[in-house]
Formats: C-alpha cells, sequence, structure tokens
C-alpha cells in the first residue's frame, strides 16, 4: 500500500514540484488548489501517467473551514492513512504600507495562515488518532529576516506560520512531527517577472548566489516527510543559499 501525501496550493510552483516529487517517490497525492481546476486535473492525469499512483484532486479553498471540513471527509474515505500534509497554499499581493486596508491585510492572512491552522487542525489530529504522521509547512524568510515593508501581511502570516508550527509540534506530540520549509527567493514564473535589477541585487545578497529551485524546496519536503528525520520536530529549516542568516 502506497503512502499518502495531500499538498495544498499544487497546480504550480513549488506546490507542483512538491506534489510530482512525492509522486516519483511512489507516494498517492491528493492534490489542491482554488484558482484552476482544470491545471489541476492536467497535473492528476501527468501523474498517474507517469507514475502510476492513485491521484486525488480536491478543488477548493483550504482556508474555507467548511471546505477543508468537506475535503477531510471525502479524503479520509478514500484514504485510510494519510502520512504527510504539505502546506503551501499562499497568496501575495505587495502594495505600499499606507495603501494597504485591513481587508487586503486580513484576506493574506486567512490564505496563508488560517489555512495552516485549519489544515493542521483537522489532518493532524486524524494523524495523531492514527500514532504517525508528518506535517511540513512552506514558509518564508520574509517571517523571519528577509522583511520587506510592500509585503507586510505576507510577512506577518509567514512568521505566523512558524509560530503555528511550534504550537502544531506540541499539540500533536509524540506521534505526529510538524516542522516548516523556509525558503527565500524561489526560481517560479512569478518571481522571474519582477525588475531584473532588483533581482540581481538580491541574488548577490545570499551567500552561495543564487535563487532556489522549486526542487530544492521539494528536496527539503522530502527529506522532513521521510524517516531520516524521525527525530527532527518543530523546527524551521532555512533552505534559502544562506541569506536569513547575514
Amino acid at each position: 500500500m502506497n503512502k499518502v501525501v495531500i499538498v495544498t496550493g499544487a497546480q504550480q510552483g513549488i506546490g507542483k514540484t512538491i506534489a510530482e516529487n512525492f509522486a516519483g517517490l511512489g507516494y498517492d497525492v491528493v492534490v489542491n488548489d482554488k484558482d484552476d481546476k482544470s491545471k489541476l486535473e492536467k497535473l492528476k492525469d501527468e501523474l498517474i501517467r507517469k507514475y502510476k499512483v492513485d491521484v486525488m484532486v480536491c478543488f477548493g479553498d483550504v482556508s474555507s473551514e467548511q471546505f477543508a471540513k468537506q475535503m477531510f471527509k471525502q479524503v479520509t474515505k478514500h484514504f485510510k492513512y494519510i502520512n504527510a500534509l504539505v502546506n503551501n497554499a499562499a497568496i501575495v499581493e505587495d502594495m505600499e504600507i499606507l495603501n494597504r486596508n485591513v481587508q487586503t491585510f486580513n484576506k493574506t492572512l486567512t490564505n496563508n495562515a488560517a489555512s495552516v491552522y485549519i489544515m493542521s487542525k483537522l489532518f493532524g489530529q486524524y494523524m495523531f488518532e492514527n500514532k504517525s504522521g508528518k506535517i511540513i509547512n512552506i514558509s518564508s524568510t520574509n517571517g523571519d529576516k528577509t522583511l520587506y515593508p510592500t509585503s507586510i501581511d505576507y510577512d506577518a502570516s509567514k512568521a505566523a506560520i512558524n509560530s503555528l508550527t511550534k504550537n502544531f509540534a506540541i499539540q500533536f506530540a509524540p506521534f505526529v512531527n510538524v516542522n516548516a520549509v523556509m525558503p527565500a527567493w524561489v526560481m517560479t514564473e512569478m518571481n522571474m517577472q519582477l525588475d531584473k535589477k532588483f533581482l540581481e541585487k538580491e541574488r548577490k545578497r545570499i551567500l552561495l548566489k543564487k535563487f532556489q529551485t522549486t526542487q530544492d524546496i521539494a528536496n527539503a519536503v522530502e527529506f522532513l516527510a521521510s524517516e531520516k528525520a524521525a527525530s527532527i520536530t518543530g523546527v524551521i529549516l532555512p533552505v534559502d543559499g544562506g541569506l536569513s542568516i547575514i
């Protein structure tokens, strides 16, 4: 029987690579996103064709407790055990602080942090009752060392994820390992569309002088979901080329 992983925000970028990586390891995969169901269905077909694994699509907003509860029922009905949950779903909307209002601020916190709380609460308890499981949250150096005032709500949401990671590690001990991966600049399609001079300035700040790839992040998630990380919990793991220690 294959292991099972849930990946939120899986239709592109980091989430898609994580889903592909787990499928390549022989995991059955639950893919989730809320923006484009056709992309999720295409990813499902690709993973089934390439890796011969079971793939379940759950299209909807995991920051909605109502949807998350429906998803929980569907997933646990289809799969007896859930081995890993990867909380990756997130949004970012940069703007000057004085132009931002409470609605846009709360929108980001709800999408990025409340989704981690809701999904971890539901599936973490299920794993705890089964006495086994891994939760890996995708954080960011924006929540710790590399702050940008134009991303104040995103930064706050990632700091919240770091706190949630540690609190859930305590809550679900000793059966569930809860950790986070903390990327900095990752070569996603969205980031590569930013101003080239700005990106070059940011690249030079990184000790290894290169941006990370989505595969770099997937590799770290793979490790934390594996038995090699059986004694690691409550950890925020930087995968940032050394940016966060400067």
